[in-house]
């Protein structure tokens, strides 16, 4: 038998794209985009705690969020926020250029509106969010159009690039919602 030689780096197959691949978005906009390792996403702190066991199953199963787990997501306001959270650091930690920036905090506490102290319904209410002072100059995350978050987070975590097939995917998922909640579809 002869002597094995390994891969090169440079021919190395199913390798993660750090350094970032331009990324043409559902909003014509294009991104520059490097992917992450599902395994890694859970231990880089991008995960809000809320979502974190939903998260974990559906990485450990390599096949995603069930649709009964989005739709509890869009049924419980804590996990809608923590799930748009989510979105909104992960196209921060991923789009390379242009960059994108979380959006500024509470001046009085230095966290996000979607906490309980800054909810008057909750027993935990402590104060009025007040969001500090944006630069205009900068993109921040919640400037960003949904689908492209939604479009930059499956292509992160799966490399998928086709705008069409998720379309379609999307088109099914909204239509499933819809139907659950007896909401008619405008679209036919």
């Amino acid at each position: 038998m002869g002597k094995s030689v390994a891969t090169p780096a440079s021919q190395w197959k199913g390798k993660v794209d750090v350094e970032g691949t331009p990324l043409d978005l559902p909003s014509e906009n294009t991104a520059l985009v490097r992917q992450i390792d599902p395994t890694a996403f859970l231990s880089s702190g991008l995960i809000p705690d809320p979502l974190r066991p939903m998260v974990q199953t559906a990485i450990n199963s390599k096949q995603g969020l069930r649709p009964r787990d989005t739709k509890k997501m869009m049924d419980d306001p804590k996990l809608l926020g923590a799930a748009m959270e989510l979105m909104d650091r992960t196209i921060c930690y991923v789009i390379v250029e242009p960059e994108i920036v979380m959006p500024p905090t509470c001046t009085e506490c230095g966290e996000y509106a979607n906490v309980e102290k800054h909810s008057r319904q909750s027993s935990k209410f402590e104060h009025r969010y007040s969001e500090g002072k944006r630069d205009p100059e900068v993109l921040y995350a919640d400037q960003v159009d949904l689908l492209d978050k939604q479009f930059v987070f499956q292509y992160a975590m799966t490399g998928t690039m086709e705008l069409q097939p998720f379309r379609e995917e999307l088109d099914a998922v909204v239509g499933d919602l819809q139907a659950q909640q007896g909401v008619p579809d405008k679209a036919k």
